[in-house]
């Protein structure tokens, strides 16, 4: 079962007399002004589809709903979307022809040696015949050291719940010792998903030559992960890090910068860029030899989680939903894999790195920079990378592989190879695209229209999808996907194919008020004129974390749009708000105190001691300026509240100053009294 007999076949199944829409600008200039080499298509043309193309291509008992798709936050999307939107399955497919024709004496396609740094494996759970070195001899040692154990995490067990149940503990045999990294069962579904996205089956993975031979578990000691990188035999020649150090654990892994600096320069590294948005990118993407990868949405906006910035070289499809495999759940008795969501910038990374690796098999002296450039000059142009903070654009994992190729064929000195990457030439197929084109036009049109349509239409689609990945920026064949993805329902897919919407309209598609918001804020397209959603959102009964955490970006453009949406709020809408902001003070100590301030000038809620104590952490210079506004609030108990605050939590000559400083214009007689009598208190404790 390929890949088209998954996820695309039944987008053509439903077409119905479909013609170009008139392209409405949207906040952005067209993507690709000028580019109009590809003749228009007409889908009009193709027929009266809904009535002669209604047959069930695909086979469904793989997927647990039944069909070939899901709903999703974006809404209808294929269930393997995020391979389909980089043209994975036919990279693979690519790179099977050339190692067909390699038994003739031509292709030259290599084994790449592939190592991951994740949190945990279930090894026994990947493809044996796709490890090598250090990756086999740990797995080999796992099922000879704890057969009982080994089953256990293959099914999705910690180490913690083994532990419990009395049977050997896991990791203790000298084998294991020997060849496996310290915590290899701990979260064992993360590093699992991961890997089965590089070296998994197809359409999991758009690549056949990846050959794990080293893992490691981000948990233990960098200098024994350093060690153990450097010892491995076959050294990864590309590696991937699905791990990103956030503020909330910076203090755990302080030492991964230059560890993994020292690691990035003897390899190819594919880092995540985090999924704390918006929040900065930590620094060990900051100084990293690699690539760094963020993660998009179905409709190619910027997933609401995927932190971004200069340092972020392509993003790739993954957001909430990227299916891949991970060990069974304890309670399922059968071995193996099962198919599972995965999702955030942990999923986009591996498919990179599984893309990557196709060009490695090709070009295996090619370096980091020189891979950054291929990434760059094939990139797919979506909605959500037009400003550069979410790198070159999408994956194009098609183009790619076979840019590559074109480049082997060539057998040119390095220096002219390297020199050819900057050139347009190198990555020009618009004469193939449009040939592709050309023939899925006749398919569609054919007549009788018999028992062979549906392969027919199978066949004029997938033409039109690698046309779409050879020439990602011609509009014409982009317009004409996208009206076949719209047709069928799959709404976001067709802003994918085709943003020329606009940031602002795609993110308004999205499921429900809550996502909308976000996405707009991610995107940076919010306006004034959201307001009134920003405050429908924040007065729901519940609200995430995520979006609350998410207003920071929100500061200093749309800070009046704020203090209007804080003004409605009742106290309990707003404790929540202020005590998530507080968790995320670390992004921005300015925005924080921003936020303080916003939250004393609002009318409620009348007890605001909270505020005080939620955002404690502040620096001084910030908190002083908070506290005089404070004392100077015509709401009387926002003084009692800064009073409190002020005694039980600052330093005492601090609080001196403080109290000291209301005094002198405070002329409520209780409060004067109170003040002094704290004050006093303090002055002649020890």
């Amino acid at each position: 079962m390929n890949f088209n007999q998954y996820v695309v076949l039944l987008i053509i199944a439903s077409l119905v007399n479909v013609g170009f829409a008139q392209v409405v600008p949207g906040n952005e200039a067209d993507l690709c002004p000028g580019l109009t080499n590809i003749l228009p298509l007409n889908t009009a043309s193709f027929g009266p589809l809904k009535e002669v193309f209604n047959c069930d291509v695909i086979e469904r008992q793989a997927f647990s709903e039944r069909r070939p798709y899901r709903n999703g936050r974006s809404g209808k999307e294929t269930a393997f979307w995020a391979q389909e939107m980089v043209g994975g399955d036919m990279a693979r497919e690519y790179m099977d022809k050339l190692k067909r024709a390699e038994g003739s004496g031509s292709g030259g396609v290599a084994e790449v040696p592939v190592g991951v740094l994740d949190v945990g494996f279930a090894l026994t759970n990947l493809p044996r015949n796709r490890m090598t070195g250090n990756a086999l001899a740990c797995r080999q040692a796992v099922r000879e050291c704890n057969p009982d154990a080994a089953d256990y995490v293959m099914r999705g067990l910690t180490l913690e719940d083994i532990d419990a149940m009395g049977l050997p503990k896991f990791g203790t045999c000298p084998a294991m010792t020997q060849h496996c990294p310290a915590h290899l069962g701990d979260d064992s579904e993360h590093g699992t998903s991961v890997s089965n996205l590089i070296l998994g089956p197809p359409p999991m993975a758009s690549t056949d030559q990846a050959r794990l031979s080293w893992v490691d578990t981000a948990s233990r000691p960098m200098e024994e992960i350093v060690s153990s990188f450097e010892a491995t035999t076959p050294k990864p020649r590309i590696l991937n890090m699905s791990i990103a150090c956030h503020l909330e654990i910076r203090h755990l892994c302080e030492s991964w910068p230059p560890s993994i600096k020292r690691i990035s320069d003897q390899t190819i590294a594919v880092k995540a860029s985090g999924n704390n948005f918006p929040e900065e990118v930590d620094p060990t993407s900051k100084i990293i030899n690699g690539i760094v990868v963020g993660s998009l949405t179905p409709s190619g906006l910027a997933s609401d989680f995927s932190q971004d910035g200069h340092e972020v070289t392509i993003s790739a499809p993954s957001d909430y939903s990227i299916q891949s495999l991970s060990p069974r759940k304890y309670d399922d008795e059968r071995p193996g894999s099962r198919p599972t969501l995965f999702s955030g910038t942990s999923g986009a990374t591996p498919m990179v790195t599984s893309a990557l690796t196709n060009v490695l098999a090709l070009l295996p002296d090619i370096s980091t920079a020189e891979i950054k450039t291929l990434l760059r000059k094939t990139a797919i142009p979506t909605a959500g990378t037009m400003n550069g903070n979410n790198g070159a654009g999408s994956l194009n994992a098609l183009k790619l592989v076979q840019v590559a190729h074109r480049l082997k064929e060539m057998n040119l000195p390095r220096s002219e190879a390297k020199a050819l990457l900057n050139q347009d030439s190198l990555y020009d197929f618009n004469d193939q695209a449009q040939s592709l084109v050309t023939r899925a036009q006749e398919l569609m049109r054919e007549v009788p229209y018999d028992a062979n349509i549906c392969e027919r239409h199978k066949r004029a689609f997938k033409l039109l999808r690698q046309a779409f990945f050879l020439a990602p920026r011609e509009h014409n064949v982009r317009k004409a996907l996208a009206d076949i993805y719209r047709a069928n329902g799959y709404e976001a897919q067709a802003d994918f194919a085709d943003p020329s919407a606009g940031k602002h309209a795609i993110a308004m598609k999205m499921a429900d008020k809550e996502l909308r918001l976000r996405a707009l804020i991610r995107s940076g397209s919010f306006k004034s004129s959201d307001t009134s959603l920003l405050r429908e959102v924040l007065q729901q009964k519940e609200v995430g974390h995520r979006t609350n955490s998410m207003l920071y970006a929100l500061l200093p453009e749309h800070q009046a749009s704020l203090a209007q949406a804080l003004e409605g709020l009742s106290e309990e809408q707003i404790e929540p708000l202020y005590i998530d902001l507080a968790q995320e003070k670390r992004m921005s100590s300015e925005k924080a105190l921003t936020f303080m301030q916003l939250l004393l000038h609002s009318p409620k809620p009348a007890k605001k001691n909270v505020i005080f104590y939620v955002f404690k952490g502040l620096p001084e210079n910030m908190a002083s300026s908070v506290f005089d506004e404070a004392f100077r609030s015509p709401n009387k108990e926002d003084r009692r509240n800064a009073i409190d605050y002020v005694y039980n939590y600052c330093d005492k000559n601090k609080s001196v100053q403080y109290l000291s400083n209301l005094l002198e214009h405070e002329q409520d007689p209780d409060l004067i009294k109170q003040a002094t009598k704290l004050k006093e208190k303090l002055e002649t404790s020890p």
